[in-house]
């Protein structure tokens, strides 16, 4: 279960999502947000597709979802495809990302 921390020392203003990924290694990381409701929602993302990897479901198209549905969420706006395509160097060859 991923939870919602922020730093006890007041040293930055962003909260913190820990998680465990896909082969079970437990992850401690910054959402980058100030605002818990949009760190919820990349909390929500993160763990989505963690699970999405420990079912061995997570494909390039399914981690572009979820990573469009953070963005949409976060934002209130959707990602635009064709720059996450050009992101990704067309999604032929991993090597471009």
């Amino acid at each position: 279960m991923a939870s919602l921390h922020r730093d006890p020392r007041g040293k930055s203003p962003f909260w913190y999502c820990a998680f465990t990924d896909g082969d079970g290694k437990r992850h401690f990381r910054s959402t980058k947000e100030a605002k818990r409701k949009k760190a919820q929602a990349v909390r929500d993302g993160w763990q989505r597709a963690a699970e999405l990897a420990r079912k061995g479901l997570l494909t390039q198209v399914q981690a572009l979802k979820v990573v469009s549905e953070i963005y949409e969420r976060v934002n209130q706006e959707p990602l635009n495809s064709s720059d996450t395509t050009k992101f990704l160097g067309n999604g032929s060859n991993p090597r471009n990302w």
